[in-house]
């Protein structure tokens, strides 16, 4: 059977709150189990607003740790060689009092090499590119629509063996969009209805960095192994989950000897995902 997840990163700078539920959360998350985290983003007003931030460490601030010495020379400690993250976002009014939009950009970096890694002119980097976008519509005085956007993109690239040709070196190659629709409404004094849907896809491509038609070998008559050719295996795998809800809530004041509040609600969830695996041989 298939396995998978469903993670999502965020641009720090689009939250503009965290919520945290353990123990005692409402009747939507019964399905859980653990803690839920609720990420909630900024949304655009009438007035522009926007923010910028970069993240840079010197390796000469990261401090070597633990030294392995049975590992090569020059490869016995934790080495930093780049670790980077620019982030920048913007949002206003389309229409003043009735559509705002929020967007955001990320952009990373980071290199790092661990004790029995060898710094080799060949290794890359890891990057990732994050957007993220977000309309706010005013119907009405009481009914409010969410659009969400967003577009996630990365690049996990190993660091290469001097063991080991580097047409043999593989990387991991991520894309994840997600789509989202929110529309809340006040239809009372004491009742709100919110309705939401979603689609999540994901996919992810293990493959080599430098492709070749050459088999994949291993000579096994040296130690350590080395290895020649291609890469020895290969994947694409693909992700999907859609999700809806709606949900009533009845706020009730002075009821049974003290404030209540009953919420009414139905859920969808349907996911999968498949795998394509193949080598070179």
């Amino acid at each position: 059977p298939e396995g998978g997840y469903l993670a999502w990163s965020m641009n720090d700078e689009m939250v503009a709150e965290i919520q945290v539920l353990g123990t005692g959360a409402s009747a939507e998350y019964g399905s859980m189990l653990g803690t839920a985290f609720n990420v909630v983003t900024k949304s655009g007003t009438n007035q522009f607003h926007g923010s910028a931030a970069f993240d840079y460490w010197n390796p000469d601030w990261v401090d070597e740790n633990a030294v392995r010495y049975d590992a090569p020379e020059g490869a016995q400690t934790y080495r930093l060689d780049t670790n980077n993250n620019l982030s920048m976002t913007l949002g206003g009014p389309i229409l003043r009092d009735k559509l705002w939009f929020y967007v955001g950009a990320e952009w990373g970096e980071y290199k790092a090499f661990w004790p029995n890694q060898v710094e080799l002119p060949e290794s890359k980097s890891d990057t990732w590119t994050n957007y993220d976008g977000k309309v706010t519509a005013q119907l009405a005085q009481n009914h409010r629509l969410t659009l969400t956007v967003n577009d996630h993109t990365g690049l996990n690239p190993s660091l290469g063996s001097v063991y080991a040709e580097p047409s043999t070196w593989s990387e991991t190659w991520w894309n994840d969009n997600m789509l989202s629709l929110d529309y809340s409404a006040i239809l009372g004094h004491n009742t709100v209805l919110e309705a939401r849907g979603g689609l999540w896809r994901g996919d992810e491509e293990w493959r080599p960095q430098n492709p070749s038609d050459e088999p994949y070998w291993r000579d096994w008559t040296v130690w350590p192994v080395e290895s020649f050719g291609g890469t020895y295996w290969n994947w694409i795998w693909e992700r999907h989950q859609d999700t809806a809800e709606v949900k009533l809530t009845q706020h009730a004041d002075n009821f049974i000897a003290g404030d209540h509040e009953f919420r009414f609600g139905v859920q969808y969830n349907r996911g999968g995902g498949s795998t394509k695996a193949y080598n070179v041989l």
